[in-house]
């Protein structure tokens, strides 16, 4: 993608002095479609609007419409769904004017997907139909299987089943027709989830079997994961909990070894960009010092000029000096294509690792479905952030942690990722649920990543407070480094003292305190970064510190966790005002309810 949105970029400062507005607004176009696939939402957005303020200017009414259309899934993926219909709905409008039938059938289908992201499942239905229609007349099998599948979804959140299964197995006819594997694994697996819910659970196993032999066949592993899961369900209905027990176990250790996999990869690639940021510092370092010594150069240069134009005369000086400032010219603009090169490699290091932190972190409705009442407020400083939160399940118990990595930026970011693989492989692979020992086996991790001693003039290590709450006895372990818990019980504020060692300390011996505490229904607790108490602000431009947020917490504990965290957002931009943001901020608040 990098390598494409170089050409791209190329290719539109081209067309633009060329005054190719059409080929300008399809450059922006392209560059839009790539910001998107890769998410920077923001980026895909201004690059779509200008190329439809081009295409509006021009009149170009395809190019208008197909502008509508990436711009509707932009805000499709940033879950706007309202934003998303408004601009779809316009390009199928045109598309309508203009009878382009296969763009009208791909619009009529998005369109159907954002209805059922509303739950609007009437009007997802008729897109979806229509839809068909319009693909079946342009002979477009495999969209028409992508609709059946969709209809036969919408109908089983419905738990209309009988309607479910007729759409799947038109899916299925279909994919067999044209010789879908992946998309017949799917569809084999849906209908096993379908008969499952009909309680008809030996046509279920048959389907989800033949779904699993599909999808090994052609190594499709995320049909393998989801038909673990779905076969994991089916042998709890047959009562069957050694079976049940051992399809989730593969199912989340697959789930497990796919997300470690990508971040593996992802650490790998950004060690490179972090190594190429240290070169861009030792480049910059270099041409400070040839500047110098140009200086130097020139100042002497200049000397033997003046001798030579007292000699020649004032023409040769003329010709001298023109050609010193040809020179000159020539010398300062490589430099400053190297420094415009470099800057944009740093730029593109930080959005890559933007784009890892987001793929890495829990999304906070997973969050809320374990529990209910909670929040995370979470404001980088910088594109990328040092802070960085971390859920996980095991043994019944919910562990999840706040971590405050060294420095933030490109190195905060780059020391998240490892941080978040070591939780991963403890906690899942290890079995580890303990949060001291946690805290220990970390800190471990962390000085052999690192390779830390005594010696080290730079340690590298993380502030952290880790939490595993214990489902069927409403009881919490904490342990802490830098890092404390607050806590209110029947509205009493209490604080849990952290232990005063660094992750990532050189002694393999460190081990911190386990804290143990038993909660009731209403209590709740916080664990934070140092961002929001440490940054400036007010009156007199002083730190926030711990005592005023213990107080705005006490103040707040009546409201609810989600108001709760937008007093806490809005009393720290008050409290910020115009000064800068110093660092990451990050807090989770959860209150223990009858759910969890």
């Amino acid at each position: 993608y990098e390598n494409a949105l170089d050409c791209h970029q190329k290719a539109l400062e081209c067309r633009q002095e060329l005054g190719d507005r059409s080929g300008t607004a399809n450059s922006y176009n392209n560059l839009g479609i790539i910001y998107n696939t890769i998410g920077d939402y923001e980026k895909a957005l201004e690059m779509n609007l200008k190329a439809l303020g081009i295409r509006e200017a021009i009149d170009e009414k395809r190019g208008i419409a197909d502008s509508y259309a990436n711009i509707g899934m932009v805000y499709l993926n940033l879950a706007n769904y309202d934003k998303a219909l408004e601009f779809l709905l316009k390009g199928l409008a045109v598309y309508e004017e203009l009878n382009d039938k296969p763009r009208k059938a791909s619009m009529l289908a998005n369109i159907g997907i954002i209805y059922s992201n509303q739950k609007n499942y009437r009007k997802a239905i008729e897109n979806y139909e229509t839809a068909i229609a319009a693909f079946k007349e342009i002979d477009n099998k495999n969209w028409v299987a992508y609709c059946y599948n969709n209809i036969g979804t919408v109908y089983f959140y419905q738990n209309d089943y009988e309607k479910a299964l007729s759409s799947f197995f038109e899916s299925k006819k279909i994919r067999e027709d044209i010789g879908d594997k992946q998309g017949l694994a799917v569809v084999y697996n849906n209908i096993g989830e379908v008969y499952a819910r009909q309680n008809k659970l030996g046509d279920s196993f048959d389907n989800l079997m033949t779904s699993l032999s599909i999808s090994r066949a052609i190594n499709y592993r995320d049909g393998i994961k989801d038909t673990y899961k779905s076969l994991s369900e089916l042998f709890e209905k047959r009562a069957n909990y050694r079976l049940a027990h051992e399809y989730f176990k593969k199912y989340s250790e697959l789930k497990d070894s796919l997300l470690n996999e990508k971040v593996t990869k992802q650490v790998s690639e950004m060690n490179i960009k972090y190594d190429t940021e240290k070169k861009q510092k030792k480049i910059e370092l270099l041409n400070k010092e040839k500047e110098k010594q140009a200086a130097i150069a020139s100042a002497e240069n200049k000397r033997k000029n003046t001798i030579i134009s007292a000699i020649t005369g004032g023409a040769l000086l003329i010709l001298v000096f023109s050609v010193f400032l040809f020179n000159r010219f020539q010398v300062i603009r490589k430099q400053r294509n190297i420094i415009t090169e470099k800057n944009k490699e740093i730029t593109d290091s930080i959005t890559y690792a933007k784009r890892i932190q987001e793929a890495i972190l829990p999304l906070e409705d997973s969050f809320r479905k374990l529990f209910p009442e909670s929040f995370i407020l979470y404001r980088p400083k910088d594109i990328v952030s040092g802070d960085f939160y971390w859920l996980a399940e095991k043994n019944n118990k919910i562990i999840f942690a706040v971590v405050d990595c060294t420095g933030h930026g490109v190195p905060g970011a780059f020391m998240s990722l490892i941080g978040f693989s070591l939780l991963n492989q403890i906690v899942k692979e290890q079995n580890i649920t303990t949060p001291a020992e946690i805290l220990k086996e970390l800190s471990k991790g962390i000085n052999l990543s690192f390779k830390q001693n005594e010696l080290s003039e730079v340690k590298d290590s993380m502030d952290i407070a880790i939490c595993s709450f214990d489902k069927e006895k409403n009881s919490l372990e904490y342990a802490g480094a830098y890092r404390p818990l607050f806590y209110f019980k029947q509205s009493q504020f209490h604080e849990t003292k952290s232990d005063k060692k660094a992750i990532g300390d050189f002694d393999e011996y460190t081990s911190y305190t386990n804290h143990k505490l038993e909660l009731q229904r209403g209590d709740s607790i916080y664990i934070f970064s140092d961002g929001y108490t440490d940054q400036f602000g007010g009156e007199k431009g002083k730190k926030f510190k711990n005592k005023q947020f213990e107080d705005k917490l006490l103040a707040i504990q009546s409201k609810s966790m989600s108001e709760q965290k937008k007093i806490l957002e809005e009393t720290f931009l008050s409290w910020k005002g115009s000064l800068e943001q110093i660092d990451d901020i990050l807090i989770i608040g959860v209150r223990i309810s009858n759910n969890e």
